[in-house]
């Protein structure tokens, strides 16, 4: 599946997402959603203190603080 990020809404903290082939809706909540961007199938956003993980087709999400978070992943939302 592939997904693409519709709208980010920072002052909801929601990341609207649209699956391309078959237009299913996904709205994601995270607290503190400051930016958000898809790298290959996972969704991750970009929130005060953590860097969340997401997959958008079931919703499951990880939490890494960003300190822990990986450089590439970091580095990927200072491109932006």
């Amino acid at each position: 599946m592939i997904w693409v990020i519709e709208q980010i809404s920072i002052s909801s903290s929601k990341v609207y997402l649209k699956e391309v082939d078959s237009g299913i809706e996904r709205v994601i909540s995270v607290p503190d959603a400051l930016d958000a961007m898809m790298v290959g199938e996972s969704l991750f956003i970009r929130s005060a203190n953590h860097l969340w993980e997401v997959n958008p087709t079931d919703g499951f999400r990880k939490r890494v603080s960003v300190t822990q978070a990986s450089r590439e992943v970091i580095e990927l939302f200072s491109m932006t």
